[in-house]
């Protein structure tokens, strides 16, 4: 029984596999990016760009694990990488936010590994 889980490299693929165990395949990307900001001083976030624009963050905006480590971000930015993981097309809430609490938007993959594309 093959359990390799589907690949996907666009945002449409990948949001028809809501809640799945997929591979992301896509561009390792700094979140924000705005040209002009110094962000060296800042934790980072990252997002990987798919085909056709942004694709997920890595990890739920809210989750520890999702300011990347420095050694990751040196070693996978701006390359293609595939990542493995449970992807989200809506960033689940925080489960210790009140109900009335807003939240981030937008696709995450809780992020299983990191490996470069080939």
């Amino acid at each position: 029984m093959n359990h390799t889980p589907p690949t996907c490299s666009t945002l449409a693929a990948c949001n028809a596999r809501d809640g799945e165990r997929i591979v992301v395949a896509g561009l390792y990307c700094h979140f924000p990016d705005v040209p002009g900001i110094d962000y060296s001083a800042a934790p980072r976030a990252v997002r990987i760009e798919l085909e056709d624009g942004l694709g997920p963050f890595l990890d739920p905006f809210w989750s520890p694990k999702a300011i990347r480590p420095q050694a990751e971000i040196a070693r996978f930015l701006g390359k293609p990488v595939r990542v493995t993981g449970r992807y989200h097309r809506n960033m689940p809430r925080n489960p210790d936010d009140p109900p009335q609490a807003s939240a981030m938007g937008g696709p995450c993959i809780e992020v299983e590994s990191i490996e470069p594309a080939r």
